[in-house]
């Protein structure tokens, strides 16, 4: 199991990516990568044939904003990918529990934002 540099940009990559769900419509990410322990790249595969425009941008930090303002409760479970698509089957939309891949290992970490997003995690 791969684990991310530092839980804060994990934790904020998750967060930007349930608002990017919600805004973009688009619940697959392509990758994600840690650079330091304050930044962060989410790629997701994005319908539209051009990039999010500005106010979409500013509509995902709003709304990652409000999360985080709310405190919604981010949970972190380690399962298997079998026990995890039983257990969140309910909260899965559009595969958006693996992605674009399926993991390949005994166990993973799935990240639960409370109505918003329910994702597998490598970090």
């Amino acid at each position: 199991k791969i684990k991310c540099h530092t839980p804060i940009v994990d934790t904020a990559l998750h967060v930007v990516k349930a608002a990017a769900i919600q805004v973009l419509n688009t619940p697959l990410t392509v990758s994600v990568s840690y650079r330091n322990a304050k930044q962060g790249r989410l790629v997701l595969d994005f319908p539209g044939e051009t990039a999010p425009t500005e106010d979409q941008q500013k509509e995902i930090e709003r709304i990652a904003n409000e999360i985080v303002k709310k405190g919604i409760a981010v949970t972190d479970t380690e399962v298997t990918a079998a026990e995890a698509e039983a257990k969140f089957a309910n909260l899965i939309t559009n595969n958006s529990l693996f992605d674009k891949m399926i993991p390949k290992v005994e166990s993973l970490n799935v990240v639960l934002i409370e109505g918003c997003v329910v994702n597998c995690c490598a970090g």
